[in-house]
């Protein structure tokens, strides 16, 4: 064997240790973070996004409704707008949206003249049901109404910028979320838990929304809080069809899919395929 052909041999397996060692860091930095056990669109019953109509966007088709509203420029594209009594936004009852378990979790953006306003009204066994930004809720606080009483679950409420808003309940307990952060929790609720009614987005009588909504959404079950900050985006809002990069942006530092490259999805931290490694059918991909 010659020198050059020992050079040859050196250089080869020098690369060989590089792909090894990338491949491994790659490994190690993707296994050393996070990962969720669920993902936003998991248990999602309707996603409304209002660009320009009020489609689900989710796989449900839980088509909505716009009554004498208008469609502006909103946090994550398109929004609606509600300005009077009588414009409001039906969601439609189809594919058993009705049928919660124990858990819901309803999340929206919104933009309203004043906090004085029902977010979402509804029916359900004869009485009514109410996420309120503010109305009838002790002091003006972001709350809930389950028929027979008022529940309170943050000292916030919504005034005319862009907030983001969550309402949880889990068995008898409601919490609230506002711009990604946990604002409050009550207890003895069960008014959505046991819904049955029409759901829509205004109000009644002298309780209708005046402002703007944007990329509302209803789950079957609890977000946890990284779901919720994702939601919210550091305030830059998500939308439906960039959950997932928004949820593993912030829940894992960086994300390699190997499609044809190793750029990081998520993060920025692009990685680099040494030699000639080989494409080949993943898991995924």
């Amino acid at each position: 064997m010659n020198k050059m052909e020992k050079k040859q041999i050196m250089k080869e397996h020098n690369i060989m240790k590089t792909i090894g060692v990338t491949i491994l860091f790659l490994f190690c930095l993707i296994l050393s973070t996070p990962f969720t056990t669920s993902m936003l669109y998991d248990d999602l019953r309707v996603y409304y996004s209002y660009e320009n109509d009020a489609l689900d966007s989710s796989i449900n088709a839980n088509n909505g409704v716009l009554t004498d509203g208008s469609y502006v420029a909103g946090k994550v594209g398109q929004a609606i707008e509600l300005n009077a009594l009588g414009e409001w936004f039906e969601i439609a009852e189809t594919d058993g949206l009705y049928n919660f378990t124990d858990e819901v979790t309803i999340c929206t953006w919104a933009k309203v003249a004043d906090h004085l306003q029902y977010f979402i009204y509804t029916t359900n066994i004869g009485a009514n049901t109410v996420m309120s930004l503010g109305l009838n809720v002790p002091s003006n606080k972001i709350g809930a109404y389950d028929g027979s009483s008022w529940l309170a679950g943050t000292g916030q409420n919504v005034n005319d910028a862009w907030t983001h808003v969550c309402w949880l309940f889990k068995d008898t307990t409601f919490t609230s979320y506002v711009d990604g952060v946990l604002a409050g929790t009550d207890g003895g609720y069960r008014g959505w838990l046991d819904m049955l009614g029409e759901i829509g987005i205004s109000g009644s009588a002298n309780q209708y929304l005046t402002g703007e909504v944007d990329e509302t959404a209803i789950w079957n079950r609890s977000l946890s809080e990284n779901e919720i900050e994702a939601l919210y985006n550091g305030g830059d809002g998500c939308a439906y069809e960039n959950l997932t990069n928004c949820q593993l942006a912030r829940d894992n530092i960086a994300y390699y899919r190997f499609q044809t490259d190793a750029d990081d999805d998520i993060g920025g931290y692009d990685g680099v395929l040494e030699g000639t490694p080989t494409q080949t059918t993943g898991i995924i991909g």
